[in-house]
């Protein structure tokens, strides 16, 4: 009887950790040896190597849509496996907020940031062009003769494709700009002369540039990285500091505890000696933020990078849909100057889709507020100065049916003015 009874609660052990005793099921939204590759396999090699996690990782690259395929087939099939995890990025929390029925990072749970790291900009060996002040002079003749290539669209490659071209004096909407899904792909693109510019990770250039297959004209970071010894941007004149951060998430609906477990192996493996060669070898600086710490810097990202791709017209925001009747009501029309966004006035809606915007005279007590969704509602009346929400501004909305004006007080939700809930700011 003994004997059944520790048999039988062996058993139910061994259901309850069952999934953490097999392999990571790991995702890789993009080709193989890119910068997402490498940081997964790298960090389960290290887990492995430093005795945290030995019971291996089984690898899927999925590359298409700038990640966003891939995301979306981790998200579909791998809700409450304690196992399962995807490398991902900064480049990806960009291709997520422009490309259209991308599932939204609310389906994945937060694992770990795990490094960072500064951009090169490359050209061709045989290139003209050999430092900044020559590739602006050619960005000012002709932006549409100088493709550039680098990561997904909307990523921080293409935002510093950007600033690079607006420092140049050049047109930025006009930027000809090549996505890639692999960074290997992207390399081995300039290497054979198929395309003039490549802004990627500095150490995914290194080895060919090394080599003399390509030529690094400028790295992105404050000072020199050690082992390139290439200018910075800001010494050649570009004031522009920028990097790329990746890490890990899980599953939707991961357990609390095997959240919690998952932090503390990626937590322990930044702090081995291994990681830290590892790390030094690929170019690579430590930057550990764990759990829900790395969740608020992770929801805090879209906020910085929309208003500079959509005042740009690096990405475009949604067309306005056509005037439908919603509870009997005329949509009404927008006032003169509203939802025009720029960096000072574009802000986020909860969904990470599109910007809410605000109307350029829009000032706390001055008879306008905030349009609540990009083509949204013109809401009229004094607000108090302290409010900030659309939810409790009470104020007279209006409408306008056959010619007329009506008015009729209510919460600026009323009168068929209430947006989608994916769309809504508050």
């Amino acid at each position: 009887m003994i004997k059944k009874t520790l048999l039988a609660a062996a058993t139910l052990a061994g259901m309850t950790v069952g999934a953490w005793a097999e392999p990571a099921k790991v995702m890789v939204p993009a080709g193989a040896g890119g910068g997402y590759d490498t940081t997964g396999r790298l960090a389960m090699k290290v887990l492995d190597s430093a005795g945290i996690f030995k019971d291996g990782a089984v690898f899927t690259n999925k590359p298409g849509a700038g990640g966003t395929l891939g995301m979306g087939e981790f998200i579909r099939n791998n809700k409450g496996d304690n196992n399962a995890l995807m490398a991902m990025g900064v480049i990806l929390v960009g291709s997520q907020i422009v490309t259209k029925g991308s599932l939204p990072f609310s389906e994945v749970t937060p694992i770990a940031r795990l490094t960072f790291e500064f951009s090169g900009i490359g050209v061709p060996a045989s290139s003209n062009i050999k430092t900044m002040k020559d590739l602006q002079a050619a960005l000012k003749a002709n932006i549409g003769a100088v493709p550039f290539g680098g990561g997904s669209a909307g990523g921080v490659d293409h935002i510093m494709a950007g600033l690079i071209a607006r420092s140049s004096g050049a047109e930025v909407p006009r930027l000809n700009y090549i996505p890639f899904a692999s960074g290997a792909e992207a390399v081995t693109q300039l290497a054979g002369g198929k395309l003039q510019v490549l802004i990627q990770g500095a150490s995914e250039m290194k080895q060919l540039h090394d080599a003399g297959r390509i030529r690094l004209i400028a790295v992105s970071s404050e000072q020199r990285i050690p082992g390139i010894d290439v200018p910075t941007l800001k010494e050649q004149g570009v004031d522009i500091v920028m990097g790329n951060w990746r890490g890990i998430v899980g599953a939707n609906g991961m357990s609390a505890e095997a959240t919690k477990t998952w932090v503390e192996r990626f937590e322990k493996m930044s702090q081995t000696k291994e990681w830290q060669e590892e790390l030094k070898k690929q170019g690579l600086e430590n930057a550990f933020l764990g759990g829900a710490a790395f969740g608020k810097f992770h929801n805090a990202e879209p906020a910085r990078m929309l208003p500079l791709l959509t005042h740009w017209g690096l990405v475009l925001l949604p067309a306005p849909p056509p005037p439908t009747t919603m509870r009997g009501a005329l949509r009404p029309a927008l006032p003169t100057g509203c939802c025009r966004p720029s960096p000072a006035s574009a802000v986020l809606s909860s969904s990470w889709r599109a910007p809410a915007c605000r109307c350029s005279s829009s000032t706390p007590g001055s008879g306008r507020v905030s349009c609540p969704w990009p083509w949204g509602s013109a809401c009229w009346g004094s607000p108090p100065a302290s409010s900030g929400r659309f939810s409790r501004v009470s104020a007279s909305c209006r409408k306008k049916r056959r010619g007329r004006t009506l008015r009729r007080p209510s919460r600026c939700r009323g009168w068929g003015l209430r947006p989608p809930a994916s769309s809504r700011p508050w």
